[in-house]
C-alpha cells in the first residue's frame, strides 16, 4: 500500500510541476533552450524554469523510483539486475540535478535590464547546494562500494556500508524535500503577488474566504509542495 501510494505521488508531483511550468493560462512562462548566447531574444527568462523540472524531476520522483526499486522488483529480478535498476534511476537523477544547476547559475548570470540576479544567497540555495553536494558523495561512492570489482571492495566492505548508504539515501529524500519546498516558496515570494487580492483594511479571520481570488499560478505552487510534502 504504501509503496503504491508513493508512486502515485511521485508521479503526482512531476505532473502538477509539469503543470506549473508550463500548462494552463497562468504557470511559470514555459521552458525555453538553455542558450545565453542569444541577445536578442527574451527567452533567456525563462530558462530558469528547467530549474525546478528537472531538479523535481531528479531529486524527488527519480530517488523515490530508485528506492522503490529494492521493494518493487525485490521478488522479479535477480539482485545484480535489480542494483542495475536502482543505479540507473540515480544515475538519470544525477543527470537531472547538473541540467537544473546549468540552468538557474545561466539565468541568474544573465543581465536583466543591465543587471544581474546573486547566486547562493538564499536559505534555499543553501541547502540546495548542501544536498546536491551530499548526493554527489553518495553517488560516487555508491558506485565505488557497490559496482566495482569485489577485488576493489570486499563484500565485507558492502556489508558495513549498506546500512549508512541506506539511511544517507533516505535523508537525502526528505532533505531534497525541504530544499524543493524552499524553492517554491521562494518563487511564489519573489515571482508573484500572491496576496494582493485579499483586502488589507480588515482582520483575515476566514483564511479561506478569498482563497479562490488568489494568482492560480500561486494555487498551483501550493498544490505542488503538498504533493511533494506527501511523497
Amino acid at each position: 500500500m504504501i509503496t503504491t501510494l508513493a508512486n502515485i505521488f511521485a508521479f503526482l508531483t512531476l505532473l502538477l510541476t509539469c503543470n506549473w511550468i508550463f500548462l494552463g493560462q497562468e504557470n511559470l512562462g514555459g521552458l525555453f533552450t538553455i542558450n545565453m548566447n542569444d541577445g536578442q531574444t527574451d527567452s533567456y527568462k525563462f530558462v530558469f524554469n528547467w530549474h525546478p523540472l528537472m531538479m523535481i524531476f531528479g531529486m524527488i520522483f527519480c530517488v523515490v523510483e530508485g528506492i522503490l526499486t529494492y521493494i518493487v522488483y525485490e521478488n522479479t529480478y535477480r539482485r545484480s539486475i535489480t542494483k542495475m535498476i536502482h543505479f540507473g534511476w540515480q544515475t538519470l537523477c544525477v543527470t537531472s540535478i547538473i541540467i537544473g544547476l546549468i540552468a538557474v547559475f545561466f539565468s541568474h548570470n544573465y543581465p536583466t535590464n543591465g543587471t544581474y540576479k546573486p547566486n547562493l544567497y538564499s536559505l534555499h540555495s543553501w541547502i540546495g547546494i548542501s544536498v546536491v553536494s551530499l548526493y554527489f558523495f553518495q553517488y560516487l561512492y555508491g558506485i565505488y562500494t557497490f559496482l566495482f570489482p569485489l577485488s576493489i571492495s570486499s563484500t565485507e566492505n558492502r556489508r558495513v556500508v549498506a546500512p549508512y548508504h541506506i539511511f544517507l539515501g533516505f535523508f537525502l529524500l526528505f532533505a531534497s524535500g525541504f530544499a524543493v519546498e524552499t524553492g517554491i516558496q521562494e518563487k511564489l515570494s519573489l515571482g508573484f503577488d500572491c496576496s494582493g487580492t485579499i483586502p488589507k483594511d480588515k482582520a483575515d479571520t476566514n483564511p479561506g474566504e478569498y482563497y479562490s481570488d488568489i494568482p492560480t499560478v500561486c494555487k498551483k505552487g501550493n498544490w505542488l509542495g503538498i504533493s511533494v510534502f506527501l511523497t
